[in-house]
């Protein structure tokens, strides 16, 4: 079966870029756990786990709404 993958630089970046305001660290920050993904550095990892990043990306940023109502 063959997997779904995105191009982790260019498809990750612009999907975070369209769900989040995030600064150029965090996005690095991101990056970097992708990468956890890609143990062999083709640069690919799969839709599902690109999923999963932009998942807890999502909860981060409701937590730091919650903290910035109170």
């Amino acid at each position: 079966m063959k997997r779904k993958t995105l191009l982790l630089e260019a498809d990750i970046i612009q999907q975070i870029k369209s769900a989040f305001n995030l600064n150029q660290i965090e996005i690095t920050e991101l990056l970097t756990q992708a990468k956890r993904y890609d143990p062999k550095g083709t640069g690919y990892v799969s839709k599902t786990e690109v999923d999963d990043i932009m998942r807890g990306m999502k909860l981060i940023q409701q937590y730091r709404s919650q903290i910035a109502q109170q």
